[in-house]
């Protein structure tokens, strides 16, 4: 009987620590999110180009979990919908969907940490050089797979599959079909990394398997070197290198192209606490019938500028590019920023294109940033692809 009550205690005492461990998972969660707003309006240098625009509301409402045990998890469910709901012909989709806005869970995942280990898997915010969040509208790509790092001193080792992924260079499809395919016809991507950070070096070497369209190296290394009291200048090289990998089926979804080619890269940027000055330079080597990818997201290469990118030229032709800018911050909180690039194509192509940039952060929670982009193609000024402005405003207010 004296055992019986031992035991019975025992288990009550056992069920009432996990019924706290349990209560403590949630009732230590963490609840954030963020309310934006933003205003987009694209308007053509051709005479029979239409003006688009639209006003969207939206944001992120997201819940983490406390750990136990080294596992925890979130949630966070993404929304944008427009305002304005102009016409078809004069509605620009880049800030909600084609059917003038979106409701999704952007992110639903596990996590589990030991020490320096970290494992996610579930649908999750991913920024590597060719998977990344590239958050410059409503909301952020997100992925959907497992990623895992470990960290050992200096050097930080990753590895990870991504399967889907979702966002504003996937359209917003909707309901169920929110994540799509990273490439239709593609079973997914791993990858694989060692990066290395210390005070005044960084450096990374990142594998990529993309099923059935392209293996990629990427490197990449910058230096920082404190030349005067408040001055740094920040240096940095990089280079890609991509075999071919398509089938008949992503070999159409690509536009018949192959992905094989090179690409090298350079940049320099000068830094003060008010103002900064740089310059980059990429060069890719393609030959005809193939292309180069640019990654899933904004893309790792030096000269990708708001919207137009090193490898979108380097298309059955070598291209080169190179961007001058420079930011000014009169002002805590405050910045301004010019940036000049030239896209220049073997072949076809010389794209000048303008960037002027405003930031601006009130407080810890309320961010400004407002972007207004020239781009005029000299070889095809009758060309609407490019050949127009584009004005973007957004507002975050982060809780």
């Amino acid at each position: 009987m004296n055992m019986f009550r031992t035991t019975l205690l025992g288990g009550l005492l056992l069920s009432s620590g996990y019924a706290a461990a349990v209560d403590n998972i949630f009732s230590g969660g963490k609840v954030s999110g963020e309310l934006r707003m933003a205003y987009i309006q694209k308007k053509p240098r051709v005479s029979e180009g239409l003006s688009t625009s639209d006003l969207a509301a939206g944001g992120i409402l997201k819940y983490e979990t406390a750990a136990w045990q080294g596992i925890s998890g979130g949630v966070a469910f993404y929304t944008a919908h427009s305002l304005l709901r102009p016409e078809a012909d004069r509605f620009d989709d880049e800030l909600t969907s084609p059917t003038q806005g979106y409701d999704l869970l952007g992110e639903s995942y596990v996590n589990y940490d030991y020490d320096a280990l970290h494992l996610r898997y579930g649908r999750q915010v991913i920024d590597t050089p060719f998977a990344d969040s590239d958050d410059i509208r409503m909301t952020p790509h997100t992925f959907q797979g497992t990623y895992a790092s470990y960290g050992m001193d200096a050097l930080t080792f990753h590895a990870g599959y991504l399967t889907r992924w979702q966002g504003v260079d996937t359209g917003f499809p909707d309901g169920d079909n929110s994540f799509v395919p990273l490439t239709q016809g593609s079973k997914g991507m791993a990858m694989a990394a060692v990066t290395y950070a210390s005070d005044q070096l960084e450096a990374g070497v990142w594998y990529y398997d993309l099923s059935h369209v392209a293996r990629i190296w990427y490197g990449d290394v910058t230096a920082a070197f404190q030349i005067a009291d408040e001055m740094t200048l920040h240096t940095g090289l990089q280079g890609t290198h991509q075999s071919d990998a398509t089938n008949e089926e992503t070999r159409c979804v690509l536009g018949c192209s192959g992905v094989k080619g090179s690409l090298t890269g350079a940049m320099v940027e000068l830094e003060t606490s008010r103002f900064s000055l740089d310059a980059a330079y990429n060069h890719a080597t393609v030959k005809e019938g193939n292309t180069l990818f640019g990654g899933y997201g904004g893309g790792p290469y030096y000269t990708n500028m708001y919207i137009t990118t090193a490898h979108e030229f380097a298309v059955n032709q070598n291209c080169t590019s190179f961007t001058l800018g420079g930011m000014l911050t009169p002002v805590d909180g405050l910045a301004f920023g010019y940036r000049y690039g030239r896209f220049k194509g073997e072949n076809v192509y010389i794209v000048p294109v303008h960037d002027i940039l405003l930031e601006y952060q009130a407080g810890k929670n309320l961010n400004l940033d407002i972007s207004y982009v020239m781009i005029h193609d000299g070889q095809n000024p009758t060309s609407s692809d490019y050949n127009y402005d584009q004005a973007f405003a957004r507002v975050i207010y982060s809780f």
